[in-house]
This record gives C-alpha cells, sequence and structure tokens, in this order.
C-alpha cells in the first residue's frame, strides 16, 4: 500500500486513506485502527468555502487562507506600510518552476548590523497552510507593534533583526491550492519525469541519508538523490549563511502541538542540552499562558528519527559552515513548533480559518518571549 501518512511517531500512524485500503489495513491483526476523520473531503469542501478576505487590516487579512500571489502582495503592502521598520521583501533563490523564494527583515530603524538574529520560516511542507498564516501573524504584530509604541517589541526591535522566510516551498503551495491540497513535497522532478517532489525537511546537509528519509521518489519523506539537491534548500542554506549571529530559529509545521529540539538524527542528546530543553519548555509554558493550549516540549528523535532536517542543520552544520566563511556564529536556540490542533483533533492539516488567529496569537507570544532569552 502506497499510503499518505499525515503524522507518524514511535507506536502510532495517521493515514489518508479510501475505503479499500481501510478494510486492507484492517485485515493486519496487529493494528488497532481508529477513524479520525470520516470524510476528508467534507473537510477540505469546508476550508475552500471561506471567505477570501484582502487586505492590510488584521481583522480582514486572518479570516482566510491565501494564495501565493496574494500573500506576497500582502508583505509588499506591510513593508509600504510600516517602511520603517520592515524591508521590502526580496529574492533568495528561485524553485524548479520558477517562483521566488523571498526573504524579509524587521527591527528597528538604525544601524542593525551588529544586532543579533531571529530567524523564522513556515510552509516547508507544502499543506501546512497554518504555518504560513503563523508567520503573518507575527510579523504583522511585530510590526504594529513597533508603531504604536509598545515598550517591550520596541526594546526587543532595538535589539535583534528578525529575518523572516514566509513561504520555504512555493511550488509545493501553489499545488496544494490549485491541484491536491494535501500535497507535502516540493515539484521538482524525481524519475522519468513521472514522479514529482523532495520532502525539504530531509534534503539538508546534517546526516543526510540515515534514518527517516526515504530513498523512493514516490515517498512522502524522499529525501532527494543528495544532500542539498532541491534549489529550495540550497537558497534557503546561502541566505542563512550569510547571516552573522543568528541566536534562535524556529521552523514552523502542523500539527500535533510540539516544540521539537535537536536532535532529529539520533536520540543522543545534543552538547547544549539543558538550555535547549529550558527554553522548549519556556516556549510551552508561554503558549499555555496565551491560550490555555498543551505544547509538548521534547527531543525530535522522540517522536521519530528524522535526517537531514532542518533543525539539526541549523544546530550543527551551519555552524561549521558559518565559521569556515568567517562569519559570527553561536550554537542557536533551534526548535521546529508543530502547531494546531493536537493529535486526537479531527481536522489534522485542515484546520478552519477561524484557528488563524487564535495560534497566531499563542505563537507570538511564545515567540517574543524566545527572542527575548535567545539575544
Amino acid at each position: 500500500l502506497d499510503l499518505d501518512v499525515w503524522k507518524e511517531t514511535s507506536n502510532q500512524l495517521h493515514l489518508r486513506v479510501d475505503k479499500a485500503e481501510k478494510e486492507a489495513l484492517s485485515r493486519l491483526s496487529d493494528v488497532q485502527l481508529k477513524t479520525i476523520v470520516d470524510d476528508v473531503q467534507r473537510l477540505l469542501d469546508s476550508e475552500q468555502r471561506a471567505p477570501n478576505a484582502r487586505g492590510l487590516q488584521a481583522a480582514d487579512w486572518f479570516a482566510a487562507y491565501h494564495t501565493l500571489d496574494d500573500i506576497y502582495s500582502w508583505f509588499d503592502q506591510l513593508a509600504a506600510q510600516y517602511a520603517d521598520t520592515v524591508s521590502k521583501p526580496t529574492p533568495i533563490g528561485q524553485t524548479t518552476e520558477k517562483r521566488s523564494i523571498l526573504q524579509l527583515r524587521i527591527t528597528a530603524p538604525g544601524d542593525a548590523s551588529n544586532r543579533k538574529r531571529i530567524w523564522l520560516e513556515g510552509l516547508m511542507h507544502a499543506r501546512e497552510w497554518i504555518s504560513g498564516t503563523t508567520i503573518q501573524y507575527i510579523a504583522d504584530s511585530l510590526a504594529q507593534g513597533y508603531a504604536s509604541g509598545d515598550a517591550r517589541v520596541k526594546a526587543l526591535l532595538e535589539k535583534v533583526v528578525f529575518v523572516i522566510v514566509p513561504v520555504c516551498n512555493p511550488d509545493g503551495y501553489v499545488y496544494s491550492w490549485n491541484n491536491n491540497r494535501l500535497w507535502r513535497k516540493n515539484r521538482e522532478y524525481t524519475r522519468n519525469g513521472r514522479v514529482y517532489g523532495v520532502d525539504l525537511n530531509r534534503n539538508w546537509p546534517d546526516h543526510w541519508g540515515g534514518s527517516g528519509g526515504s530513498s523512493s521518489p514516490s515517498s512522502e519523506t524522499y529525501r532527494g538523490p543528495s544532500a542539498a539537491s532541491s534549489l529550495e534548500v540550497k537558497a534557503l542554506i546561502d541566505a542563512y549563511v550569510k547571516e552573522p549571529n543568528v541566536v534562535g530559529a524556529i521552523d514552523l509545521h502542523s500539527y500535533s502541538q510540539l516544540v521539537l529540539r535537536p536532535y532529529g538524527w539520533t536520540t543522543s542528546s545534543p552538547p547544549d542540552e539543558a538550555n535547549l530543553s529550558r527554553v522548549g519548555q519556556q516556549i510551552a509554558s508561554d503558549i499555555r499562558s496565551q491560550s490555555g493550549k498543551t505544547y509538548i516540549s521534547q527531543h525530535s528523535a522522540d517522536l521519530y528519527l528524522a535526517s537531514g532536517n532542518v533543525v539539526d542543520w541549523w544546530y550543527g552544520a551551519a555552524v561549521d559552515a558559518k565559521k569556515k566563511a568567517g562569519i559570527p556564529a553561536p550554537r542557536p536556540y533551534a526548535y521546529c513548533i508543530e502547531l494546531r490542533p493536537s493529535d486526537d483533533d479531527s481536522q489534522g492539516f485542515v484546520l478552519p480559518p477561524s484557528e488563524i488567529i487564535p495560534t497566531g496569537q499563542e505563537i507570538y507570544a511564545a515567540t517574543l518571549h524566545f527572542a527575548e532569552e535567545a539575544a
């Protein structure tokens, strides 16, 4: 069976199956089945009927999910409205289908060359739409906070530069809108022009090719033919390595409500385990204080092994690459945050638009404290 895996842990799998596949699984004697979503298509139809709100006002924009073109236009508007603090998005690379991967910065006016960097990114996996809106919410809140005179935001932006990549996987995201809402990978050719896609979060040059990534191009976790083979990963590497003094980095995904720290390639603890654990617990605590939602902080490998992921690269190989290039490179606080919903929720990747603002609020609260701690 070639099944669509939504989530994998050490003791359970969330799978999207049709009737025949479910019947085949039911014949396995050592498998317990539980239906979480009985009609995925109905869930998709409900999401797509959400109002296509446009405009810069948060109440309008965050009422719905948006296309890639609209997201890029929105960030242009954000930079125009808050020109003192938000840079105009600039391309850091191109995808297989010739779409730009954009990056922007948010910081206080003045010389920012010696300020610490906080790196934020989302939509590495195309179907995880809530990761993109959460990045948008954080950017909007930082810009509005500074403009309105929020003392906490002002003090933070005078110390740090937020470097933001709002859509790491533009081709996959467009495909998730136009063709297959549940598409995960990028859209590069991988075999005879018939199988598309590399899992960008298995393609990073840190213990690439180990456990947790597949060598099969048809797999959802296909790691690619070699480390950093994908154009998206190459662009992100080039941009990240150029940034001095990145002290914190967060990669947003969904779903499960988890705060995952290094390592993903091994169950061994990293050198700075005590601090990584403390800050991970702090992120979870800040979320709970904001919204009451429970996020679990843990090692990534305690969930499942995932070699070649970006968080391990930030924490490991990227530090070595920067030092080799003569760029200041402290070992950053590096995390993957798996957003709403929780494991036992029936919505999975198809989180309704009503969850956009609450998710944004809880992650923004955690991000502020995270950046203060890292800086």
